[in-house]
């Protein structure tokens, strides 16, 4: 029900508000990168936490709180009535991760975008430190168009 999952997502907010938790943009990228690499328009976020690249390199805790800020700022979204990425069991809190589809928006696809061009993405990881993902969408928006300036006067000699 809707006021189920309202106090769920209130109770997610606050576990890791309480927790400290910052935004992690290697993490990000990285999670965007499986979409990016799929051959289909949607995934499930099991699939998704269980690729070998995401897995390997990041906790449980690390893979909540940066998926539920993808699916909170819509980066990330189902058309599914499971629109909750996962659920939390159990003393230990350890996630169940839902096995519904979805798909990466727009604002997640220019992210990745400009994220994928290491010239844009050293150059932002210098500049950003743990911003919000719309700032940080600001900035690499900007960076990027900067990069494809370049890249036109290089071609053409201006």
């Amino acid at each position: 029900s809707k006021p189920r999952a309202v106090f769920r997502r209130l109770r997610r907010a606050l576990y890791f508000i309480g927790n400290n938790m910052l935004i992690n943009h290697e993490c990000i990228k990285d999670l965007l990168s499986v979409f990016a690499k799929s051959e289909l328009a949607e995934i499930s976020i099991s699939d998704l936490v269980n690729d070998s690249a995401i897995r390997d390199n990041y906790s449980d805790e690390e893979l909540m709180f940066h998926i539920q800020r993808l699916c909170d700022q819509g980066w990330i979204i189902t058309s599914s009535s499971e629109n909750e990425p996962f659920a939390l069991y159990g003393p230990g809190r350890t996630p169940t991760w839902h096995s519904t589809e979805w798909r990466w928006t727009e604002s997640a696809n220019q992210y990745w975008d400009a994220s994928s061009k290491p010239e844009i993405w050293s150059k932002f990881k210098s500049l950003s430190a743990k911003e919000s993902l719309d700032f940080s969408l600001d900035i690499l928006k900007g960076l990027g168009k900067k990069w494809i300036e370049k890249k036109v006067n290089e071609i053409f000699e201006i």
